[in-house]
């Protein structure tokens, strides 16, 4: 995976061991997120990852911030599955600062590429806990919309984990052209109408909120088992436009732009 600055300076990703999903931010220089070697014990839990600025000139790396992996489930002969309802780290750059959040609290901190914080977001989000018609949607949900072959594992699956007691703070988080930060709290899969953000200037101070239509949703969005990661769904964000990933009818991959109004 690799993500390219506006300098034309690449960002690069290692995958190692077993680890579940990389984020890859863009700043004054590349970043890379070093996931955790090893598979991680049987059992849920969460890995760490950690994000480094890298100077493509002076090949020069040092130590941004930590973040954590999305919820996962070990079960006993060493697969991985996603957590339910569980918690992602949330990793987004841009303007020289990279923001990290544990996607479980109403916090996402701001960090300059020599690792100083500089700025933090305190998210005004009232968190619903999990209960019994939640789990039923999910489960109606995979009978309804995955092979009977998927569908059972994933039912089997859900005996067997712990769920979490409340649903998590954020979904995604974007930087903006203009070095805004984005956030998406985090919604459930059958969550319907417009898709909401919030939207803060590089000190934390909130600017707006914004409601983006179902007919913008990029593909990736209100999935049952995995949403949009940092390199897909909403692509870029302008002064006056939106660029999202969306298959076509034939599903065929296609960008497309969508005017922001203010």
């Amino acid at each position: 995976d690799g993500s390219c600055g506006r300098d034309g300076r690449m960002g690069l990703a290692d995958l190692p061991g077993a680890s579940q999903s990389l984020h890859i931010a863009e700043a004054r220089f590349g970043l890379v997120g070093a996931a955790s070697l090893g598979l991680p014990p049987p059992g849920s839990g969460r890995s760490a990852f950690t994000v480094v600025s890298f100077d493509a000139d002076t090949g020069v790396r040092a130590e941004v911030a930590q973040g954590l992996e999305p919820a996962h489930f070990v079960d006993r002969s060493g697969r991985l599955y996603l957590v339910p309802f569980g918690p992602r780290g949330v990793v987004a750059g841009g303007s020289g600062l990279v923001w990290v959040g544990d996607g479980a609290t109403e916090e996402i901190r701001a960090f300059s590429p020599d690792g100083g914080e500089v700025a933090r977001v305190l998210l005004d989000i009232d968190r619903r806990p999990v209960d019994g018609g939640d789990v039923e949607r999910l489960r109606n949900a995979y009978v309804d919309r995955l092979s009977e072959d998927v569908a059972r594992q994933q039912l089997t699956l859900l005996r067997s984990m712990a769920l979490p007691k409340e649903f998590p703070t954020v979904d995604q988080i974007k930087v903006d052209r203009q070095g805004n930060l984005w956030v998406q709290p985090w919604e459930p899969f059958w969550a319907e109408g417009p898709q909401r953000w919030l939207v803060f200037d590089q000190s934390g101070q909130h600017l707006a909120d914004v409601e983006v239509p179902e007919a913008a949703l990029p593909a990736c969005s209100r999935r049952v088992l995995a949403g949009c990661s940092s390199l897909s769904g909403i692509l870029e964000i302008g002064m006056d436009y939106m660029l999202v990933s969306s298959p076509d009818d034939l599903g065929t991959p296609r960008v497309v732009k969508f005017r922001l109004q203010r």
